[in-house]
């Protein structure tokens, strides 16, 4: 079941996505890579996006709460749309990016738009990415999935997840508890990846930008764990509150009915 959360807490929730995209844009252009850069930033706007739309209209109750649902809609048809733009007529990553802005102000009253230019990251820094081409998007789809179909990868990692919990569970019965959390955590990412595989292609996200950018978000933030606990329910506990975090909801409560029994 999806939790639903107050204006003022949806708001909160995607200005620290936002903040979380726009961290994994910074490691992904130290790291010379537009693909990693699109994606987060990407992700990053649309976060922006809810963040000011929920405050605008919800927060501040300057408009009924049917109008924010009706300007919901006009983002996720204006995001719909943004992955059909091709991207060999832009230069640089940062050029893709403003044209997806633009596509995303499209869909919004001018008030929004007007706080939005305030909120909007700078992108001069991204301007000496150059822009990944349809082919290079391509093969990241192909690379990701392995070359299944998308509904077909979705099948195969739910199948490993449970074969991977399974596996963990046995190695916790022969005392193995090392082991077993490894395992467990092994199940849980490949149930977290076709999440956010089949939550892209839904969406219309045909090349699995979102898949990429939520994976490195939450893969940064597991990184950042300081320690797991000794006993076997705890980190597996641990690991899943933090996944969980970074998704927000009602992701995160989507999520949990995907993740393996342990």
């Amino acid at each position: 079941m999806d939790v639903h959360l107050t204006p003022e807490q949806f708001a909160r929730q995607s200005r620290e996505q936002s903040d979380a995209f726009r961290a994994a844009m910074r490691r992904s252009l130290g790291n010379n890579d537009p693909l990693g850069v699109l994606a987060s930033g990407w992700a990053a706007d649309v976060a922006t996006v809810q963040a000011v739309t929920a405050a605008s209209i919800l927060v501040s109750g300057e408009a009924p709460q049917r109008l924010y649902f009706q300007t919901a809609e006009g983002v996720t048809d204006s995001v719909r749309d943004s992955w059909l733009v091709p991207p060999d007529g832009y230069t640089s990553v940062a050029d893709l990016l403003k044209e997806g802005r633009s596509a995303l102000a499209r869909s919004l009253e001018p008030a929004i738009v007007g706080e939005l230019s305030d909120q909007w990251m700078e992108l001069a820094d991204f301007e000496r990415l150059a822009c990944p081409t349809l082919s290079q998007l391509g093969k990241a789809r192909h690379d990701r999935l392995g070359g299944r179909d998308a509904r077909d990868f979705v099948v195969v990692r739910k199948r490993e997840a449970s074969e991977l919990a399974l596996r963990a569970v046995r190695s916790l019965e022969q005392g193995d508890v090392e082991v077993a959390v490894r395992g467990a955590y092994a199940a849980d990412m490949c149930a977290l990846e076709a999440f956010l595989v089949q939550s892209a292609t839904e969406s219309g996200d045909e090349y699995l930008l979102t898949t990429r950018a939520w994976w490195d978000v939450i893969a940064a933030a597991i990184s950042a764990i300081p320690g797991l606990p000794n006993d076997f329910p705890g980190s597996v506990a641990t690991i899943r509150a933090t996944i969980v975090t970074c998704l927000g909801e009602p992701a995160a409560s989507r999520l949990r009915a995907m993740l393996p029994r342990h």
